[in-house]
């Protein structure tokens, strides 16, 4: 059944959430961080990233459907599991020890469940050798690179987002190829599949984002970068600078804003909320060494 029409637009909300996290780091994990044709990833199996900041694994968001299972990578040292990206968001799996992701003849990165069937692929039609790799970076970057060169990505998940961007990735329209990235709510908060709000460059006006609501309707737009903030959200001069920096880029190749974190002392995401609005209050959670802050408004700290 499709949701009721936003009737409303708010007025100096970033919708896409903030989520804040301040951690005490522990030891790396020993986990591999690579996936090939003679090691692929299986049920319970997972990669961790060389420094131990994000895994990638099979995760299953609503208990009461045991035949619901996703590819996705998530934090590794925050103890509340956080999906930043899945690879299957729209067709689960029914059983991750029986899928596998591995890959294929043609180099490609390929998800395959019970029956061998292809469930989700990096579908690069260009020819490329079959000696390539997945690799999982600390950025939480997954990348299908030549195993002889994994600085070499042929194909990353930064340039096909779910609900989350990451900080370093770049979120707007690459001119030369037409790409553009969006951020694309989930469509319940326990299902991951594509729902009805996204957030995108302008594509009439590459100086702000615009929210869509039902891939159409344009709900709120963040007003034109002014230097050192959009013009619709004079939060985001809140924000701790030593914690958090932007950086908005046009040129002739391509346009688009980024976000770069103190990685030492800050774990940082942009998430798309299901609903229209981020939610109503500040969360406070306290764990072993880690206090999530997820903020709401623009930028604004709720007691």
């Amino acid at each position: 059944m499709e949701p009721t029409r936003p009737r409303s637009r708010p007025v100096g909300v970033l919708l896409p959430c903030l989520l804040l996290a301040f951690c005490i780091h522990g030891p790396p994990s020993l986990a591999l961080d690579t996936v090939s044709r003679d090691q692929p990833l299986s049920g319970g199996q997972r990669l961790v990233s060389q420094g131990g900041r994000f895994a990638l694994g099979f995760f299953q968001p609503d208990v009461t459907a045991p035949d619901r299972w996703y590819l996705a990578i998530w934090y590794n040292k925050i103890s509340k599991h956080t999906p930043v990206w899945i690879a299957n968001r729209g067709r689960p799996i029914s059983d991750p020890n029986s899928s596998k992701l591995t890959i294929s003849e043609d180099g490609n990165m390929v998800l395959l469940d019970r029956l061998e069937s292809p469930i989700w692929a990096t579908n690069i039609t260009r020819n490329i050798s079959n000696s390539t790799v997945g690799v999982i970076h600390d950025t939480g970057n997954f990348v299908l690179a030549p195993a002889s060169n994994t600085t070499y990505f042929l194909w990353q998940s930064f340039d096909e987002p779910t609900n989350v961007w990451l900080p370093g990735a770049k979120l707007g329209w690459n001119k030369v190829t037409g790409h553009t990235t969006r951020i694309i709510s989930w469509e319940s908060s326990i299902d991951p599949s594509p729902g009805y709000y996204t957030l995108e460059m302008d594509p009439d006006d590459s100086y702000q984002y615009i929210h869509r609501w039902n891939n159409s309707d344009v709900y709120w737009a963040t007003g034109n970068w002014a230097g050192t903030m959009f013009i619709g959200v004079p939060g985001m001069g809140s924000y701790p600078k030593a914690a958090l920096t932007f950086e908005f880029v046009v040129n002739d190749q391509e346009s688009y804003f980024m976000y770069h974190t103190n990685v030492t002392t800050t774990t940082a995401i942009f998430q798309m909320e299901v609903s229209a609005v981020s939610g109503a209050s500040t969360s406070f959670m306290r764990e072993t060494g880690c206090m999530v802050i997820q903020e709401v408004g623009a930028g604004e700290m709720l007691d």
